[in-house]
């Protein structure tokens, strides 16, 4: 009697549960978004990319590859950490034949952290589910689905036609696009507190990413790739709430590698550059649409002068 009870409660509650769910996952999935996108494009089209941009939101809003003359794209998203850079590296290196340029960014918090000891350590699911990329073990907790209790996402794209993409054909996040006049000085505080480290009880984080690097670079020298760390520009508020430890320390990150061939692999701190003023930013670290607009520029000038095409 009992199994039979059992087996009814299963068939009548939990079998339709179970398709429900599995039915639910699969319509979350299939919304477009920045993860999806990108990977879909480093698929399909990987092969004409000769500028790849890493990183994470400060490269993700800050850098258009639309402003470059090369073939270029931004595979950064927000929050992105070094080891899941090299994670899409490896998985499409083989892809890009055409690769001339890497652009990594560093922020004052990128040596010090990483995603899944973060926040927003919800983001690693995003990268199993799109990108298929899997760090550690696929253990089927609420980390590994897109399906939330209370989401109403499958409902805001089906029903009302919400786009959750935010970025443009070539990666570039489009979310930050206008300047809505944000508190810059206030935004600036909270963000510099917000990426306050403890750098003594960093130090294994700190020598993981070194090592992510440290791969990323050989790589890239192997296949003869330039690498272009950069840092991108920041608002007063924000510089002034950084500690001098952190910042010193980042310089010290990105000049390790800098030292180790200097001909192919470059470092431009722009963190305090005075050509940003603050109708460029979307917050007090962000670019804005325009301001993006600029940085992007910039770099497309100054890379071809750093590394000038060999002569025929």
């Amino acid at each position: 009697m009992i199994r039979k009870f059992i087996l009814k409660v299963c068939i009548i509650i939990v079998l339709p549960c179970a398709v429900f769910f599995t039915v639910h996952e699969m319509m979350c999935r299939a919304i477009p978004n920045s993860y999806s996108l990108k990977n879909r494009f480093l698929s399909d089209s990987a092969q004409n990319i000769k500028v790849l941009i890493l990183g994470s939101s400060h490269s993700y809003f800050g850098i258009n590859p639309r402003y470059f003359d090369l073939y270029s794209f931004n595979a950064a998203n927000v929050s992105q950490s070094f080891d899941y850079d090299k994670a899409i590296l490896n998985k499409f290196w083989g892809k890009m034949p055409n690769l001339r340029y890497l652009i990594i960014p560093v922020s004052v918090f990128s040596p010090y952290t990483n995603l899944s000891g973060g926040i927003e350590s919800w983001r690693e699911r995003k990268y199993k589910a799109y990108y298929h990329i899997y760090r550690g073990i696929l253990d089927f907790s609420k980390n590994d689905f897109e399906t939330e209790i209370g989401s109403r996402m499958c409902y805001e794209y089906y029903c009302l036609h919400q786009d959750f993409s935010h970025c443009s054909h070539l990666g570039f996040g489009e979310a930050y696009e206008v300047n809505d006049n944000k508190d810059l000085e206030k935004s600036g505080v909270v963000a510099a507190k917000r990426h306050s480290v403890d750098i003594e009880n960093s130090k294994d984080i700190y020598e993981e990413n070194v090592k992510h690097i440290e791969e990323i670079v050989d790589l890239a020298r192997t296949n003869h790739v330039k690498v272009i760390f950069i840092t991108t520009p920041a608002w007063q508020s924000y510089r002034s709430g950084v500690s001098k430890a952190q910042y010193e320390g980042m310089i010290r990150f990105t000049d390790t590698f800098v030292c180790l061939d200097p001909a192919n692999i470059v470092y431009l701190n722009m963190f305090s550059d005075s050509r940003f003023t603050e109708e460029d930013f979307f917050d007090a670290d962000h670019m804005c649409g325009k301001g993006a607009e600029k940085l992007s520029k910039i770099l497309n000038d100054t890379i071809p002068k750093i590394f000038p095409a060999p002569k025929l």
